[in-house]
């Protein structure tokens, strides 16, 4: 079903009979209608080129709209080869048109270029079809082109800002996925070192061809925002250097500006330049404050100025540099209160248990008073009692040692020091502290069993801290043994194998701790016991959490509760173990 037209003015013309529709003309019309110039008149009128050849390509008809796309008039075109408008690269299609006309085949519409009269290209669509003679034999082709160079320029320009939003989306997303995985190795607590090398194989893989390095600046330094660099490119050893470049001694110049250099043979020194250094660019590193804490340099094998990409890359290196040194500095500040809370709570154990110790050393001591008095007694005899002297003077050696070996643990414990984790034997470490504690457990009246795992492997930790944390348990056991009603019960220390780690766990005899406080037995100042600061615990995790490990507790069956810790192996912690740099 066909609908009614709708005319100009807005409203619909029903459908008339054919003389009705001629009748619509002006008189004398009729003849034009009824003859070939109607036709004639829609072809010059159409807005298209409309242009007809023969077989051979010479043109027999072209319309107005072709000379208004092409500048050619009818007169000039009339009777010349179509190949006028057709660049010397597109003949080829002529041809193949010509062929498939002649064999019957329909010719699908195209997009091409043509010729304008001035040289000028011009993108058209192209239709074609055959001219037909009254015995049904192909006389030529009739062409219908439309200039779409218009749209063309839109389309391109339309891919042009496609191409270039997928490039910088693709930058965006390179970008984002790169700080991403640099947060997400922050997040598990990699080491200021390996998080800088990231950094640096981050920014190289982000600008192809260079060379990153990072250098970071000392607490002390400070550099005026107006000031000019040292030397840039200085090739520098024994900085706080990272990357790449810094491993081949080329250490970025401390600067609180970008400097770029895009032509290093008049800046740079020769002995940088003979790394193969021809350009290269350098972000500050700028911490909380605005304060400078660092330079990462890029280098460049050709003289170039980093692009809107690289200088983006650069820049957000630098900022998570910022990122990872504040948290590096805030660590070592965490780790130094840590070592400055555990010499005190040390200083507080030495302090309660002072009078167990002094009894310790008076042991020894008044044995050698016994002793070295037997020995001047013997000798006033004037007898030949060499063998006797000897013995005792043997014992008094023994006893001197025993003596010596207290104090120099004792000196140990309460020393002021830095920590030092290295491979430790933890069972040499519970038995120490079965020797440091035994006159407190024995006042107590408490047995001590130790059950000590055989080949276990050495841990990655502090031993002292390790020590104190240790200590800290089995005094606490013993004060639970001797307020409770379960004096006299055993205490059984422990060590066993896990999957990457050790596992020492403390058991007593005691009253025992209910379920739902012991999940708050490790929080600060939360105690058991009467006159408890409750920071023993507390501290000892933190020891344990420091060196990765962790601490928690457990009811006995038959009574008393165990307290079990971990500590990660040696091994497990020199395959994950971050180096660390002190930033100051």
């Amino acid at each position: 079903m066909i609908e009614p037209a709708v005319a100009p003015t807005g409203f619909a013309q029903p459908p008339e009979p054919a003389h009705a529709e001629a009748s619509a003309f002006p008189p004398g019309i009729h003849g034009f209608l009824d003859g070939g110039s109607y036709l004639a008149a829609i072809v010059d009128s159409s807005d298209d080129a409309i242009v007809g050849t023969s077989l051979d390509g010479t043109v027999r008809s072209w319309n107005r709209g072709a000379e208004r796309l092409y500048g050619f008039r009818r007169d000039e075109m009339m009777g010349r080869s179509i190949h006028r408008i057709v660049p010397d690269d597109r003949r080829g299609e002529l041809e193949r048109i010509r062929e498939s006309l002649r064999r019957g085949e329909r010719v699908d519409s195209f997009e091409t270029v043509r010729m304008r009269r001035d040289g000028q290209p011009v993108c058209v669509s192209l239709s074609v079809s055959r001219i037909v003679g009254p015995a049904g034999q192909v006389l030529g082709a009739a062409f219908i082109e439309r200039d779409i160079t218009g749209r063309r320029r839109e389309l391109s320009a339309a891919n042009s800002l496609l191409r270039h939003e997928t490039v910088e989306r693709r930058r965006i997303e390179s970008l984002l996925a790169t700080e991403n995985r640099l947060l997400e190795l922050i997040a598990t607590g990699a080491g200021l070192e390996e998080l800088l090398q990231a950094l640096c194989q981050a920014v190289e893989s982000l600008v192809p061809g260079s060379r990153c390095a990072i250098r970071l600046a000392s607490g002390r330094t400070r550099v005026p925002a107006n000031a000019l660099p040292e030397p840039l490119g200085s090739v520098t050893v024994g900085l706080d250097a990272f990357g790449p470049m810094a491993e081949e001694g080329v250490s970025p110049p401390l600067c609180p500006r970008r400097i770029v250099v895009a032509d290093a043979e008049s800046c740079l020194d020769a002995d940088i330049r003979s790394r193969g250094v021809r350009s290269c660019w350098f972000e500050p590193v700028s911490g909380a404050g605005g304060t400078l804490v660092g330079t990462l340099g890029v280098y460049r094998s050709v003289p170039t100025r980093p692009d809107e990409d690289a200088l983006a890359a650069g820049a957000l290196a630098a900022r998570l540099t910022a990122i990872v040194v504040e948290r590096a500095r805030a660590d070592e500040r965490a780790r130094e209160q840590l070592a400055q809370l555990a010499h005190v709570a040390r200083l507080a154990t030495m302090g309660e248990m002072a009078s167990g110790l002094a009894h310790e050393l008076n042991q020894p001591l008044c044995a050698i008073v016994n002793f070295t008095e037997a020995c001047v007694e013997l000798v006033h005899r004037n007898g030949d009692h060499v063998d006797q002297i000897a013995q005792a003077l043997s014992e008094v050696s023994r006893q001197a040692e025993r003596a010596g070996q207290v104090i120099r643990r004792l000196r140990e414990f309460v020393k002021r020091r830095e920590p030092v984790r290295q491979s430790v034997d933890i069972n040499r470490v519970v038995r120490d502290v079965v020797a440091f504690t035994g006159v407190e457990v024995r006042q107590c009246d408490v047995r001590v069993r130790v059950k000590l795992a055989r080949r276990v492997p050495p841990v990655f930790a502090d031993s002292i801290q390790i020590e104190q944390v240790l200590v800290n348990l089995v005094r606490n056991a013993c004060e639970a043994m001797r307020e409770g009603e379960a004096a006299g019960k055993g205490l059984m220390i422990e060590t066993l194998r896990r999957k990457g780690a050790v596992e020492v766990a403390v058991s007593d005899g005691g009253p025992g701790i209910p379920p739902q406080m012991q999940e708050r037995l490790f929080e600060p100042f939360f105690t058991t016991k009467r006159d408890g600061l409750g920071m023993g615990l507390s501290i000892s995790r933190s020891i344990l959490e420091a060196h990765e490990g962790r601490i928690w507790a457990t009811s006995n069956r038959k009574g008393g509760t165990t307290i079990h810790f971990t500590l990660p192996t040696a091994w497990r912690a020199s395959r994950g173990r971050r180096h660390r740099v002190r930033c100051r």
